[in-house]
């Protein structure tokens, strides 16, 4: 964790040395680097076999969990406007 903290500041603190220059290449890289990271999430997640035999369950989990936000946050605003 301390690693990722650290790359994280010297990325805020490359950005703040560079602020005043036109980094014209700096959003394709970014596109090309999380498309690359997409692509390896996705070459994990294929290659984890028991992950992939609970798919099913894993995505009715999922699918209930969200459910039970959406109404958590309907009956929070629900509840800020009945007053």
């Amino acid at each position: 964790m301390l690693t990722v903290v650290g790359i994280l500041l010297g990325g805020v603190l490359c950005g703040f040395l560079l602020r005043k220059r036109k980094l014209k290449w700096l959003p394709g890289f970014i596109t090309v680097a999380i498309w690359t990271l997409l692509f390896a999430l996705g070459m994990a997640v294929g290659s984890h076999e028991e992950l992939l035999n609970h798919l099913d369950i894993i995505g009715w989990q999922a699918l209930l969990l969200s459910c039970r936000v959406w109404f958590i946050i309907f009956s929070i605003r629900i509840g800020v406007n009945d007053k």
